[in-house]
């Protein structure tokens, strides 16, 4: 059977293209999308024959006023897409509207309840969390947020992390938890402790510092608890990425991390191994969690055999304390701040019996990401210029960067005209005998 590939050029005000900055506003939330529930069990969408070959720009436009389905639904559809091509069907009827739409709208519609909506709901949590009246005495920590996201394009990866702490490439749009009172995800505390690994190494002041991902302490940890029950024994001897992670351990080595305890709490710990001491931050000010202890002196003996960890000394180490009366979400900021208090030498965060200092220090650390990406990022993926009026959106009394109290992001904003062709994206779906029915594709 003959390829069938049709390409379609939207507005973008039906979809944004990957370059515009995560602040502009997008009407993309204005397309109507039907809830999932007993009512759109039967949608009633059949397959037809287009009456003419490929449809006029008349009819594309014409999906911003057609409801997209659920989730559920578009997967239906796309299991019967392809058998139905054959059959000779090349349109979809919608119920409601005397409308034929080429059968690529099932492209577009998974584009945008996958892709696209979820990212724009994400970010626009985010804008609406920087209006809350706690920011209006501090609009210059609002105006940094502001400009950040100027910076950052809604879509795609962020840069890949250095193989210290990760080498997955992350989406952008995990940076957003930053900008709310959402408890950090494993991928956050990660992007922190590699921006503490690239100002630990840029500092030159430590040595020996190695620092543990997220997923590599749960492994330690899971290593240890299964030779500690006898499920199996451990042998550093080996080629997976936990034995060569102990295989750069040595007696002079120091390891830190952030640590996810009691299944809903970040700590901070540091294993001096020249100085035979076991630093435990926890926000919580609670006692060292004796898994993770017992587990990192486990490890350690097991890959530097001369060192006796019997003989560790217990150091607690200085961290932001944290009232869970009033906030259980900023223990992963409160954790990264006192690693970066005692490698770089940061300020502890103060005042943190208010949760509104939590929320500056999360502010804060998205625009060092965000900075970091800007600085690592292919010119090709930079963020087109467009110009944002924060000044009525966040009702700021002054939209202007202050030298004295802003990080130097370099970010003019200039205006910029759209137009349909220089801002469009091209759908394609394309068909064959070798194709499943999940050959439907962006």
């Amino acid at each position: 059977m003959a390829g069938f590939k049709v390409t379609v050029e939207l507005a973008t005000s039906i979809v944004p293209v990957p370059a515009l900055p995560v602040s502009t506003p997008s009407n993309v939330m204005a397309l109507p999308t039907a809830p999932d529930d007993p009512a759109w069990r039967n949608h009633g969408h059949t397959f037809d024959s287009l009456p003419t070959g490929l449809p006029d720009l008349g009819d594309v436009l014409a999906l911003i006023r057609v409801m997209v389905p659920p989730k559920r639904i578009v997967a239906e559809l796309l299991k019967e897409a392809k058998q139905k091509w054959l059959d000779g069907h090349s349109s979809l009827s919608v119920p409601g509207e005397a409308l034929l739409i080429p059968l690529w709208v099932l492209s577009f519609w998974t584009h945008t309840l996958f892709d696209i909506l979820p990212v724009h709901r994400d970010w626009q949590i985010s804008l609406e969390w920087l209006r809350c009246d706690e920011f209006k005495l501090f609009q210059g920590q609002v105006q940094d947020a502001i400009h950040a996201l100027s910076a950052l394009p809604w879509s795609g990866y962020l840069s890949p992390m250095s193989s210290g702490t990760s080498s997955m490439s992350l989406l952008k749009s995990t940076l957003s938890l930053f900008l709310s009172r959402k408890w950090l995800s494993d991928e956050n505390t990660d992007q922190m402790t590699h921006l503490l690994q690239k100002g630990v190494e840029g500092s030159k002041s430590h040595s020996n510092v190695i620092f543990l991902s997220n997923q590599m302490g749960c492994t330690i940890i899971d290593l240890y608890l299964n030779e500690k029950s006898g499920k199996s024994k451990y042998n550093p001897d080996g080629g997976e990425h936990f034995q060569r992670f102990g295989a750069r351990l040595s007696g002079s080595s120091r390891i830190a991390g952030i640590i996810h305890v009691n299944g809903n709490h970040w700590v901070a710990v540091i294993v001096d191994v020249g100085e035979e001491k076991f630093w435990y931050g926890d926000p919580a000010r609670r006692s060292p969690d004796v898994n993770v202890r017992a587990a990192l002196l486990w490890f350690l003996s097991k890959h530097v055999i001369l060192v006796e960890t019997a003989d560790f000394e217990d150091v607690t180490l200085p961290a932001p304390m944290q009232d869970f009366s009033l906030d259980w979400f900023n223990c992963g900021i409160f954790s990264y701040n006192a690693l970066s208090h005692h490698f770089l030498h940061e300020p502890l965060l103060r005042n943190t019996h208010n949760p509104i200092y939590g929320d500056l220090g999360r502010i804060g650390m998205f625009c060092k990401l965000v900075n970091d990406y800007k600085l690592n990022c292919p010119p090709e993926e930079a963020a087109l210029a467009i110009t944002f009026d924060a000044k009525s959106y966040f009702g700021l009394k002054e939209y202007q960067r202050d030298s004295d109290h802003s990080p130097s992001l370099g970010l003019d904003a200039v205006p910029y005209t759209a137009t349909a062709n220089g801002l469009a994206m091209k759908m394609e779906l394309v068909f064959d005998d070798s194709q499943s029915a999940e050959g439907l594709h962006m």
